[in-house]
């Protein structure tokens, strides 16, 4: 009885060990895209493999490095920065012109900056958080559904510092006027008001470019690598069952 148990566990040792093999495999194409950047178009890519190999300076990063979103509402932020989701962010208005410069030089199309010294950032006033606060319907705040270091509060603040997340559409109508001109007000299902008179409906399709692309295979990659951390756990379970299980057969 003993000797066909260990057999058994040999043979589930054996698919483990494939399993965790497989893991692995997934694992190092996963870094390897992201450190080669598969996610962005081949003009922000240039880019930023330029300043990797140190051929251009000034490139600060791409949305992906400034933030991350948190898991509540995730499809509704990405929906939110999908826009912006291949910005090159550059730290002067010299930098922007440097980069320019480069992707003339080598024949490349043009990219979209977002120059830090340059920026303006958007907030909600307190007086008007406080009356959303009550409104029926209200989810919260964008900026509340993303992490981010402080120094970073200028790129999040320009890019969905003015957005207010409602329960459904019918709730974000019935918000006042001053408030639908005066802020973006994305629903739940992804429908949107922009300062009161742009209304974006209908199916969102969910996106993989730039950014966004990078956030999913980060998220896929962290997922990868707690698979990997549970095989390699069963796998020492495993290994000391034989161990105990041929021991015992040798009494």
């Amino acid at each position: 009885m003993t000797h066909s148990f260990i057999f058994e566990l040999i043979k589930e040792q054996e698919l483990i060990i494939k399993l965790l093999a497989g893991a692995e495999s997934r694992r190092d194409v996963i870094i390897e895209d992201l450190e080669d950047y598969k996610d962005y178009t081949p003009i922000v890519r240039r880019l930023l493999l330029a300043r990797d190999r140190e051929t251009l300076a000034g490139i600060n990063g791409v949305i992906s490095d400034f933030l991350n979103i948190q898991p509540q509402l995730q499809s509704i932020i990405e929906i939110l920065i999908e826009p912006y989701a291949e910005y090159v962010v550059v730290a002067r208005e010299e930098d922007a012109v440097k980069a320019m410069a480069f992707l003339k030089e080598n024949n490349h199309p043009s990219a979209t900056f977002l120059i830090r010294d340059k920026l303006m950032p958007v907030s909600i006033p307190s007086s008007d958080r406080e009356r959303l606060t009550k409104a029926k319907g209200f989810i919260g705040f964008a900026t509340d559904f993303v992490s981010y270091e402080k120094q970073n509060d200028d790129i999040v603040s320009v890019l969905i510092g003015n957005v207010i997340i409602m329960e459904s559409f019918q709730s974000a109508r019935k918000l006042p006027v001053s408030i639908q001109r005066n802020y973006r007000i994305i629903s739940v299902m992804g429908e949107q008001i922009q300062f009161g008179s742009v209304w974006t409906v209908g199916k969102y399709e969910d996106s993989k470019k730039g950014s966004i692309g990078c956030w999913k295979r980060q998220r896929v990659l962290q997922e990868t690598l707690d698979t990997i951390e549970q095989y390699k756990t069963n796998l020492q379970d495993i290994q000391n069952r034989i161990k105990i299980e041929q021991n015992d057969e040798k009494l």
